[in-house]
């Protein structure tokens, strides 16, 4: 009776196995008007971008070629997975089939961090003779918000009123100075007088990597930076506050959160 019990056991495990393997987690994403894709098959690039033809079906898990379980959209979205998954594009629908997860299109941003004038004040010439280095930015700027709905940048000129994010120059991981973290309030009301009031204040902590890389994080400093940005219409996080200080990551969860 004991070893007729451990062979049920052994049985009921494998069976279970064989059910979770073969579970399947379909997603239907509906393309945008003129969105096309790449990635996934490298061994199938003369057939992207993907969306302008009525139907292709890709299964990563038999790939021969170059291949990452990564899909990239022109409309700034992008899918992706740890494991191989199956992707069919057909009448205006991209289908994924998962074994392993539910996958959905995650929407990624442009972080424009050119643009600046001062480029241009070493003899640079444009096209046109009598436009400037702020002419140049303003064409930048304008560019960001036209072709990319999701985007960050750092420099405008006259663009009050235009549909941008903006942020401020780098910010030093310091408590005084020029760059310092008291500044940011200050210029995020500035730049909203400006006509610019979506603009978020650099990395939390700050983004001037030669004062915070080799060093020791600040972690008084860092949360004070979390909170103070999480009032802010966008924040964003470069230093990873649980790589550094296990005080530090749930006060920084919970300035997110809010």
């Amino acid at each position: 009776m004991e070893m007729k019990s451990v062979k049920f056991v052994l049985l009921a495990a494998a069976s279970l196995a064989i059910s979770v393997q073969g579970a399947s987690f379909k997603s239907e994403i509906a393309l945008l008007p003129g969105e096309v894709w790449w990635g996934g098959g490298g061994g199938d690039g003369q057939n992207q971008p993907y969306g302008l033809k009525d139907s292709r079906r890709i299964n990563l898990r038999r790939s021969g070629a170059t291949a990452s379980p990564l899909l990239v959209s022109s409309a700034g979205r992008y899918v992706w997975s740890e494991k191989p998954f199956e992707y069919q594009f057909a009448k205006g629908v991209l289908r994924l089939d998962s074994r392993v997860e539910r996958i959905e299109p995650v929407v990624a941003g442009y972080k424009f961090d050119a643009g600046g004038a001062h480029y241009f004040e070493s003899g640079c010439r444009m096209f046109d003779p009598k436009a400037e280095g702020v002419d140049y930015t303003r064409l930048y700027a304008e560019f960001a918000a036209r072709e990319f709905p999701y985007h960050e940048i750092r420099v405008s000129w006259k663009c009050g009123g235009l549909p941008l994010v903006t942020r401020l120059n780098d910010r030093a991981h310091a408590w005084t100075g020029g760059a310092a973290q008291y500044t940011v309030i200050p210029q995020i009301i500035a730049a909203g007088m400006l006509g610019c009031p979506y603009a978020l204040g650099d990395m939390v902590g700050g983004g001037l990597d030669h004062t915070f890389l080799g060093r020791k994080i600040d972690e008084k400093l860092f949360v004070r930076s979390a909170a103070m940005q999480s009032l802010l219409p966008m924040m964003q996080f470069s230093a990873a506050p649980w790589r550094h200080s296990a005080v530090m990551k749930p006060i920084a969860t919970d300035a997110q959160d809010l």
